[in-house]
């Protein structure tokens, strides 16, 4: 049992094949079975190949949307991936199988147009960002940034950018320098905002105080609010929060003038809602890179 990935670039740096797709091995029925093109001497049976991906003959595939009832007579047979996988959505678990297929040292790179931090820059998404977002772990401030440049992007379509933009994340995050380095950079962001534009951006305590400091240089006076949202239950899900409530914003923007959420938090239902846009655009991304 497994999936058919769309994917048509090379398989362990050997290519596909002419009549072969690409696919990954879930739970194999009998996990001593031989593959049928196997790779190298390392990955020759269903069981060595489970969470990874393979070259697999097309005619040999039998594509379904039923769930197959396994025949076994062992009643206490299990499926030998991690529950928790099972509850990942269509695309994310598309993906998952496909980062444990990408080389270290290769990362995705992925461009950022200015119209979305206000400069153009490149950023590189790497294999272990892909599987830890995957995975529901701390998201790092790459899979953030590439949430943003999704936003942007549906933003500029609809001609709605200049109502929203964005500050780049990592540039706040703890490790990117001194707390008034930080603080500068987001200062320079607001400076160049365009009037009544909402900016999305890490919070930063020490930020307000820097920016109101850059006398000189300093023409726009920013208005803070505190706003109520959602209360996270967890101590990993923050990143998603924001990707989802940055979400809820644009699409409600009334959302900013709610008094209280009485304690309201996101089910898995909201955080998969941005979890998979997330997931199909990096899977288009890369995509794109092996073409």
């Amino acid at each position: 049992m497994g999936m058919v990935i769309p994917l048509d670039g090379p398989i362990h740096g050997v290519p596909l094949g002419d009549g072969n797709v690409r696919v990954s091995v879930e739970v194999p029925i009998k996990g001593e079975a031989l593959l049928p093109i196997p790779i190298g001497d390392e990955i020759v049976t269903l069981r060595q190949a489970i969470g990874t991906h393979v070259a697999w003959p097309r005619n040999l595939v039998i594509v379904t949307n039923e769930k197959p009832k396994l025949k076994t007579p062992n009643a206490s047979f299990k499926p030998m991936l991690p529950q928790n996988l099972y509850k990942m959505p269509l695309s994310v678990r598309f993906l998952l199988q496909f980062a444990r297929t990408m080389r270290e040292e290769k990362p995705l790179k992925v461009a950022i147009d200015s119209g979305v931090f206000g400069y153009e820059q490149e950023t590189y998404l790497n294999k272990d960002d892909i599987i830890e977002f995957c995975s529901m772990e701390p998201l790092s401030t790459v899979c953030m940034t590439i949430y943003m440049r999704h936003l942007w992007s549906s933003l500029k379509k609809d001609h709605k950018d200049n109502l929203y933009g964005f500050a780049d994340p990592s540039s706040f995050s703890h490790d990117s320098g001194k707390r008034d380095e930080r603080s500068f950079a987001l200062s320079v962001r607001l400076e160049k905002s365009k009037e009544q534009q909402l900016i999305f951006a890490p919070y930063n305590f020490g930020a307000l105080r820097m920016f109101n400091a850059q006398k000189g240089r300093n023409r726009k006076n920013a208005i803070w609010k505190i706003i109520q949202c959602p209360t996270q239950a967890g101590k990993v899900e923050c990143g998603y929060y924001v990707m989802r409530f940055m979400k809820a914003i644009i699409e409600d923007p009334t959302i900013l003038t709610r008094s209280k959420f009485n304690n309201q938090s996101y089910n898995q239902e909201e955080i998969d809602d941005v979890r998979v846009e997330w997931a199909d655009l990096v899977e288009t991304l890369l995509q794109d890179d092996v073409e």
